[in-house]
């Protein structure tokens, strides 16, 4: 990513927030509103990279996969209001792909899959048992897409490996910071040709 694409994405970010930062701190000092403006800009980071993870998912999966993940997605929304904690507490979305793509019918097929323990599955397994078992009527078809059939997951190494994605987080960040520090130097450079 080029640093003016950097910039214009932060603006984005920024522009979305500022009605909503504005509302929450128009009473307050100067530090409380910085304060209040990183931690949105934070949440909406971490947002928008769940959701783009999300949306990844999504696109591994055939149109039958996609409804099977999409219900999957919604009986953990329930578990999650009915024991008021976040819905990732419950299975993560790397594990609800993996429910949609392998059809587990038993506790231990589902104890077999990314993200599924015992205490987990013994405590919200049974609906989501339930909801592939009504999804698939007893019956497992393929349900990922043809391009993810011909990768695997060697081909997806920033959903399916935490340490690329970490690693890759990384090079980004220290190409923004290098970039940052060519803007810098520029910007300094014009300044002392001026005077």
């Amino acid at each position: 990513m080029e640093f003016e694409e950097f910039c214009e994405r932060v603006n984005v970010v920024v522009l979305d927030a500022l009605p909503e930062m504005y509302e929450e701190t128009k009473e307050e000092s100067w530090p409380k509103i910085e304060t209040v403006l990183r931690e949105n800009l934070r949440l909406k980071s971490r947002m928008r990279t769940r959701m783009r993870r999300n949306k990844d998912y999504m696109a591994l999966l055939n149109s039958e996969g996609q409804q099977l993940y999409e219900e999957l997605r919604r009986v953990r929304r329930k578990i999650a209001i009915d024991n008021e904690q976040p819905a990732y507490t419950v299975f993560s979305n790397r594990t609800l792909f993996e429910m949609s793509r392998q059809i587990p019918f038993t506790m231990e097929e589902l104890q077999s899959l990314f993200g599924v323990g015992k205490i987990n599955s013994a405590q919200y397994g049974q609906p989501f048992l339930d909801a592939i078992h009504a999804f698939s009527n007893g019956v497992r078809t393929e349900t990922c897409s043809e391009e993810f059939l011909e990768k695997g997951e060697e081909g997806y190494p920033l959903l399916f490996s935490p340490a690329k994605a970490y690693e890759s987080r990384e090079t980004e960040r220290i190409a923004a910071g290098k970039a940052a520090e060519k803007a810098t130097e520029k910007a300094t450079e014009k300044a002392e040709k001026r005077h």
